[in-house]
């Protein structure tokens, strides 16, 4: 599924003033993990609300950074080291199969980002 997402983050990106495919790929590459980190923060944030659970902000600074960097190294080696097999496979596809990737893709992003901000807005308590 990430993989297919991957090639329709680079295929919007593309159009960006950039010197080579591989630094649009790259941006795709840091862009979808920075979605996956989005979906994790959202799960953490359900999570919190149900156990209370009461961390320093030091290390919830520890744990992004680390999550981060967990996804980068699971995303470097299932999509980026793979890209040219990935844009491959969904260039091929057909034109009815890469209409109903485009439209889930773009349903995946505007989801993501609306439930998480809807989420934290809702269940996380400011703490004065």
């Amino acid at each position: 599924m990430f993989k297919e997402f991957y090639y329709w983050m680079y295929w919007y990106i593309r159009k960006i003033k950039t010197d080579t495919d591989k630094e649009k790929a790259r941006n795709a590459y840091i862009l979808i993990s920075a979605f996956q980190a989005m979906n994790i923060a959202t799960v953490f944030i359900i999570i919190n609300y149900y156990l209370k659970i009461s961390l320093s902000h030091l290390l919830v600074c520890y744990i992004g950074v680390l999550m981060m960097l967990v996804l980068f190294v699971l995303n470097h080696f299932t999509l980026f080291a793979y890209r040219d097999e990935v844009f491959r496979r969904n260039e091929e596809a057909t034109i009815v199969r890469r209409r109903k990737g485009k439209i889930l893709f773009l349903l995946y992003l505007v989801i993501s980002v609306f439930l998480l901000f809807y989420l934290a807005s809702k269940l996380v308590t400011p703490r004065y």
